[in-house]
């Protein structure tokens, strides 16, 4: 039992990292949409490609879908 809590925790743990680097990521986004990035750099273009899938999953632009 000890075991399954430690790797529960574990995981717990590592969820929490990455949400805290992807939320550093999301930021850098950010700011680099304020200011004219030239979109060729790597960074920038690791920012654009790392954040684009949920962003654009996340749009409120488009029409909601039906409610069943």
């Amino acid at each position: 039992m000890l075991l399954l809590a430690n790797a529960l925790a574990g995981l717990g743990w590592a969820l929490y990292w990455f949400l805290q680097l992807y939320s550093y990521v999301l930021i850098a986004r950010a700011i680099t949409s304020w200011v004219s990035a030239d979109p060729r750099n790597p960074i920038v273009s690791f920012l654009y490609a790392a954040t684009e899938p949920p962003l654009r999953s996340w749009s409120i632009s488009e029409k909601p879908p039906p409610v069943p």
